[in-house]
C-alpha cells in the first residue's frame, strides 16, 4: 500500500513514529493469547511476511502506558512539538488527549482524533 511504501523511506523512519496497541478483554497472560502472540513474535523474527502485520516492530500488547510514554518522548526530544495522531474508541481518545494537556511544557503535544 502507499502508507507501507511511504513508511519504507528513511527520511519518513526519522520524522513518523506509529505505535499501535492492541488491546483485548483477554488477560495478557491467557494461554490462548501468549501462544498466539509468540507464534507471531517468532514467525516475524524468521523473516516470515504475514500480511498486515508489516508494522510489526511498533506493535504493542496490552493498554499503553500513557505516562511512560509521555515521559520517555519529552526526555527524547526535549523541547519542540509532537502531534499526537489518535483514531479508536472515544474513551481512550479523552483520556490521551488529557495526558497531551498535562505534560505540554518545553514539548508541547498536539492532539488530534479519528473516533469511529
Amino acid at each position: 500500500s502507499l502508507f507501507k511504501e511511504l513508511l519504507s523511506h528513511e527520511e519518513v523512519k526519522n520524522f513518523i513514529k506509529i505505535h499501535m496497541f492492541f488491546t483485548n478483554p483477554q488477560q495478557r497472560y491467557d494461554l490462548r493469547s501468549v501462544l498466539l502472540w509468540r507464534g507471531m513474535e517468532i514467525l516475524h523474527k524468521n523473516g516470515v511476511k504475514i500480511n498486515g502485520l508489516e508494522l510489526f516492530d511498533l506493535m504493542h500488547w496490552g493498554r499503553p502506558d500513557w505516562d511512560e510514554i509521555f515521559q520517555n518522548k519529552i526526555k527524547e526530544i526535549r523541547k519542540g512539538t509532537v502531534g499526537v495522531f489518535f483514531c479508536g474508541n472515544n474513551f481512550v481518545a479523552k483520556e490521551l488527549h488529557k495526558k497531551c494537556l498535562q505534560y505540554s511544557g518545553r514539548v508541547i503535544f498536539k492532539f488530534n482524533k479519528e473516533i469511529f
